[in-house]
């Protein structure tokens, strides 16, 4: 998640089940990708590759263009853009800046080297700032830079050391880090690490290490794994200390392995090619969709509400037709659909009368629309599982309907 490019999650919930919204495909060439991706601007993307390659396309997926080599050892990971020009990325032991869209770099950790001898390598982007943080004899001193790297102020010292730390920030204010030594406790800040609070767990759950966290809102931060990661993914209520289960697929098995956050809309990547959407402020009520390809999710990424791309195994898959905007958040409408599951009529009960109904396919094929509310006879459609777009002309709402 990179904030400074992103609109904030701030919207209600939805609860469907399996659909496949936009067509998702694979590039021109059959090039093999590893670790994370950005996706700044509808046309500009970056990944990197498998031996510290950073590849770019500029026409949303389509083709790849090696654009840097970092080196076989570089251990190159974390491609972050703003926009489609200004990124930075973890390799040899720094960070990386670029102002050009990747045509020349420099280390923005050098100077800070060459100042205090005391490296650091990891990044977070804020709305207005960027983070950092390096070690101190036994403590971790966090940073903060107002001008994308060339100068940092001191912000809080906590009383650990970690290699990598966990931790985000919402609107550079309110703000979490786990602590690697204690599961059961973390730091809360309301004013972008200056100072925090150290906060206790409430109900006897302890905090899982994993390496990401992100912060979906002022009050909920998400404690998830990267693949290859342990401990279940986890939503974490940041003042209070109440930690649970984050439970994408109703039976709390499929875990978080990347987080996206897009126009209101949050997106989690899992196994399986499965992705998962939800707009509540709590996190708990998820819409499962599919890409196509039976393999862990890596990264997932969305320049806008249509235009997505992914990193399925070591493969990549893009689309132009995401349609997150079809997914809003569900007002309270006055609709009632029954029966459900249905044989050959459906009844669409509503005293509205602007009320709209449009049937999708699992492919997110519109199949048919109904201009108003009654008895439905649907004979013609074969059994299985449709989406139901219900719209009042200002909200909408789906609900999953069943032809048996």
């Amino acid at each position: 998640m990179y904030t400074m490019k992103k609109l904030k999650y701030t919207l209600g919930c939805l609860v469907l089940s399996v659909f496949t919204f936009g067509q998702w495909q694979a590039p021109a060439s059959n090039q093999s990708f590893y670790g994370e991706l950005s996706y700044p601007a509808i046309d500009t993307a970056y990944i990197t590759g498998t031996i510290g390659e950073l590849y770019q396309t500029l026409d949303g997926g389509e083709t790849w263009t090696n654009i840097q080599e970092f080196g076989g050892f570089s251990s190159l990971y974390k491609p972050q853009f703003i926009n489609g020009k200004i990124g930075f990325v973890n390799a040899n032991g720094g960070v990386y800046r670029t102002m050009d869209a990747g045509a020349t770099w420099d280390t923005i950790s050098a100077d800070w080297i060459n100042q205090t001898g005391l490296p650091f390598n990891d990044l977070v982007i804020g709305d207005d700032y960027l983070y950092a943080y390096y070690q101190v004899n036994d403590s971790m001193q966090i940073i903060r830079s107002a001008d994308l790297g060339d100068n940092w102020t001191d912000l809080v010292v906590l009383p650990f050391t970690s290699y990598i730390l966990a931790l985000d920030l919402w609107e550079d204010t309110y703000g979490v880090i786990l602590d690697p030594t204690n599961p059961e406790k973390y730091y809360y800040s309301t004013d972008g690490f200056v100072s925090v609070d150290t906060v206790y767990t409430q109900n006897f759950q302890e905090v899982t290490g994993g390496g990401r966290l992100d912060m979906v809102n002022s009050a909920l931060a998400v404690n998830y794994r990267q693949f290859g990661g342990t401990g279940p993914s986890q939503r974490i209520q940041a003042s209070s200390g109440f930690v649970h289960d984050l439970n994408l697929d109703g039976f709390n098995v499929l875990p978080v392995i990347d987080l996206d956050q897009q126009f209101g809309k949050l997106i989690a990547s899992s196994y399986y090619g499965k992705y998962f959407i939800c707009l509540n402020t709590n996190a708990t009520q998820w819409t499962e969709y599919n890409i196509g390809v039976d393999a862990p999710i890596y990264s997932i990424d969305f320049a806008d509400e249509e235009h997505a791309i992914a990193l399925v195994g070591n493969e990549l898959r893009y689309t132009k037709n995401a349609s997150l905007l079809g997914v809003s958040n569900p007002i309270e409408m006055n609709f009632k659909v029954y029966p459900n599951p249905f044989e050959s009529n459906l009844n669409l009960e509503t005293e509205n009368k602007d009320a709209l109904f449009r049937l999708y396919d699992v492919q997110g094929n519109l199949v048919h629309t109904m201009k108003s509310g009654g008895e439905h006879s649907l004979d013609f459609l074969q059994s299985g599982v449709y989406l139901l777009e219900m719209t009042d002309g200002i909200h909408t709402n789906y609900q999953k309907v069943i032809k048996k």
